[in-house]
């Protein structure tokens, strides 16, 4: 299934943020404490919205051929 550019994008910022603020074990740190404290406030999305983009592959969004023509020129 392939995903809107911009869905992609906010994807890969939600992965950054929980691999940022993530951290297994810990109750100040887990999933729902990382998506309230920063997730939800930036990006107004549920809970289950956020773990679905942490899982999303956004590997297609660095081998688009159309941004390296664009850095090319």
């Amino acid at each position: 299934m392939g995903h809107l550019k911009s869905y992609l994008k906010k994807a890969k910022h939600i992965q950054e943020i929980i691999s940022r603020h993530y951290e297994p074990g810990r109750q100040d740190r887990n999933l729902r404490a990382v998506h309230r404290r920063y997730i939800e406030p930036l990006f107004g999305i549920c809970y289950k919205s956020s773990l679905r983009a942490w899982h999303t592959d956004t590997s297609t969004l660095n081998n688009d051929p159309k941004e390296e023509r664009d850095e090319k020129d």
